[in-house]
């Protein structure tokens, strides 16, 4: 018959490193700095790797007070217009984040939610300490949750929304990245511009087209001169219409000299469309996309681009709960990823925008 294997406890520990209890309980808990001697960690970090010890977060929780467990919301039927992979980069570095400090997560994945109700249920689900909404709709945010925040029992952050400063969220900031990416076509003197959007964006896609407008007016006298063409690409078969939508482009007289790509799905059929009729990026044009860095690193050329940088909005969305949580101290509950173009090879060399 198999036998239990006895979970270890803080006295084997002690007793294997020949120091006290009070000395284990405070070096697990990660307070042991100028209340233990490094010499005194350094055995209980032997003994803990020689016994296998397994923490039991679980218990730590009910002694504390907390679950150690996170509600993970996904809005599951909307269409991810900026963020088809970042958001499971987020997805994924969240868990990992998580996971690395002894939570585990509940997984809701819900269609629109009719009611406030359900918000408020999920978030003041008495299993989990907190709540991580993933790349909901802002309508949905300002008219169910955020109108409601008085009802709400339990700290919560939100993931891709830029919201009210009191409203913990982490985001990437898109009219910044649309303005700095018009302020570099301005500087590099080009004098057509053609921007590809995704075609759910492009219906309601004038406050993005203002801020592109507002970074050419970076050199006035250029930005008269420049020439705005727009292009929605349905998301179903974008690679293909990308293709189609360049060939256009480029047999006609009116040839672009910039391409803006304001998501990397976009990408592969636009350059791909640009190599079959033997234009040269960036030397006939230039290119450079909005997206992620995941689908910029699978095409070629190089694409130089801004990345949404989906992993870092989750680990900041998650420091931030987990400050809420614990009660510890936070300098900012509203964090905006940098803003940066990753200069490769669809773009002339050139000095930094900011």
């Amino acid at each position: 018959m198999a036998t239990v294997k006895k979970p270890v406890t803080l006295r084997d520990i002690a007793k294997k490193a020949g120091v006290s209890t009070y000395s284990v309980s405070v070096t697990l808990k990660g307070k042991a700095e100028g209340n233990v001697s490094r010499q005194t960690q350094a055995k209980i970090r032997k003994a803990i790797e020689s016994l296998d010890y397994k923490p039991n977060y679980l218990a730590r929780g009910l002694a504390s007070g907390h679950t150690m467990r996170i509600n993970i919301v996904i809005m599951e039927d909307v269409e991810m217009t900026f963020g088809h992979i970042s958001d499971s980069e987020a997805y994924v570095a969240a868990i990992d984040y998580l996971a690395g400090r002894g939570y585990s997560f509940n997984l809701t994945r819900f269609p629109i939610l009719k009611s406030t109700r359900q918000y408020i249920k999920i978030v003041n689900d008495n299993v989990a300490d907190g709540t991580i909404f993933l790349r909901i709709p802002e309508e949905v945010l300002k008219g169910k949750i955020l109108r409601n925040k008085k009802m709400l029992k339990k700290p919560f952050v939100i993931i891709g929304s830029d919201l009210d400063p009191d409203v913990p969220h982490s985001f990437f900031d898109w009219k910044k990245a649309l303005i700095i990416s018009g302020k570099y076509l301005a500087n590099a003197g080009h004098k057509s511009l053609v921007v590809f959007w995704m075609e759910s964006v492009y219906k309601s896609r004038n406050t993005r087209l203002a801020a592109i407008k507002k970074g050419l007016q970076s050199t006035p006298a250029q930005s008269k001169k420049i020439k705005i063409k727009e292009i929605g690409v349905a998301k179903r078969g974008a690679a293909t219409a990308g293709m189609h939508h360049i060939q256009k482009l480029f047999r006609s007289s009116d040839r672009p000299t910039a391409i803006l790509c304001t998501d990397n799905i976009l990408l592969p059929g636009l350059l791909l469309g640009l190599e079959a009729i033997q234009i040269k990026v960036p030397g006939d044009v230039e290119v450079l996309s909005i997206g992620d860095a995941s689908l910029a690193n699978l095409v070629t050329p190089k694409p130089s681009f801004i990345d949404l940088m989906g992993t870092r909005q989750a680990i900041e969305a998650c420091q931030i709960l987990l400050a809420y949580c614990t009660g510890a101290q936070i300098k900012t509950s509203r964090f905006s990823v940098p803003i940066d173009i990753a200069h490769n090879q669809t773009t002339a060399p050139r000095g930094a925008v900011n």
